[in-house]
Formats: structure tokens, sequence, C-alpha cells
């Protein structure tokens, strides 16, 4: 998301209510700031976002800086520390300039912000959640179990009847094909007048 603020006034009302209690760098809002401002350069200046809750509870966070040529891009990838408390949060950005001596830093100026709201997350009070590990190994649990409740359908469902006839077929086949042929000497005129059988080895004799 990208908010280009009018000078000194930063527009929140399209991130007023997205985030939600405890939720860790989930949104990256990229504020787009003139670069120059009362003849001083901000593409030298570091910035620096702070928040304030209801109960006075404070956090801040450096902002990473792209420079431009007429402007800066400040990207807030918005840490937990902004959504630990449900409830209304004042913003406030900084910019911050190093002083001559390189010690410390000056304030240059500070950006209007209206405040925004972090969505309570729903809290239970029943049967605790188990903890991430467990889900996950029960998770693992369920579909091993599916897995094999699967297998064991299809080794049901299977016709083994079928098999076993086709088997017995084969089997009576490498029988005939494997056992000893018969011998059975004829002569020409015996050969040609009798009814073959299969597995027999006829030899012609003289008569």
């Amino acid at each position: 998301m990208q908010i280009t603020a009018n000078g000194k006034n930063i527009n929140t009302y399209p991130f007023k209510n997205l985030l939600i209690q405890g939720e860790k760098f989930s949104e990256t809002i990229v504020f787009l700031v003139d670069r120059f401002h009362n003849e001083t350069d901000l593409g030298k200046c570091s910035f620096l976002i702070r928040g304030v809750t209801e109960k006075n509870e404070e956090a801040e966070q450096v902002l990473t800086v792209y420079v431009f040529e007429k402007s800066v891009a400040l990207f807030w990838n918005i840490s937990d520390n902004f959504t630990v408390t449900a409830g209304r949060l004042q913003l406030e950005i900084k910019a911050l300039l190093a002083d001559n001596s390189g010690t410390g830093q000056r304030l240059i100026l500070k950006y209007n912000m209206a405040p925004i709201f972090i969505k309570e997350s729903p809290l239970g009070n029943n049967t605790p959640m188990p903890d991430v590990r467990e889900q996950v190994l029960n998770e693992i649990d369920m579909a091993v179990s599916d897995g094999l409740n699967q297998i064991q359908q299809l080794i049901d469902s299977f016709d083994i009847s079928e098999v076993e006839a086709r088997l017995d077929n084969i089997e009576a086949q490498l029988a005939k094909l494997t056992a000893r042929p018969k011998v059975e000497p004829l002569t020409q005129q015996q050969y040609n007048r009798k009814a073959h059988e299969p597995n027999v080895l006829y030899v012609i004799v003289q008569e």
C-alpha cells in the first residue's frame, strides 16, 4: 500500500482499520513524501515512526528509506510492537538529521497523522488451543490415517477371485507345454487316417 503525503500531512484513512491485534510484519505501507522541505534535503535524513496507545504505551520503528530525485519513499514493515494493544493508536513520523558533531541527531520535522485503530483479536475461555507443534503432529496423524483407510478400501474392493482363475488357467497351460510328449510310431497310412492329438510326437515308420 502506498500513501502520498500532502506536505506534512499523511492520510491514514486507507489503513485506519487494517491491523489486527498481535499481527507481526503482516503489512508493509510505503509513505511517499517530498524530498525537499523548507530548503532542507530530507534525502539526508533518517525517519522514525512512533505510536502511542490509549494506555500510553509507546512503540518506535526505524523506516527503510529510498531517495529519489524529488521524493523520498519510507517503507514501514509493521512490527508487532504496534499491534500489541487493541484500540486507538496515535501515529507520528519524525525526520531526523545528524548534527554537525556526528554524535547525535536533531529533529527536522514531524508529519501530522490521524489516529488508526487496532482491531481486537478474539479471545476464548474454553479449552485452550494446542500449541503449534501439537497441531502439526495431529495433522500428520490424520493424513496418515486417511491414507491407510484409502489403501484398505482399495484392497477390500479388489476382486481376487478373477486373478486366481487367470492364474489357474496359466498354470494349466504351462503344464501342457512342459509335459513330456507321448511318442507314437505310425506308418504313413495310419498317420493320414488318425486324428492328431496335442502333445503327441508321431514317428513315421516303414511298413
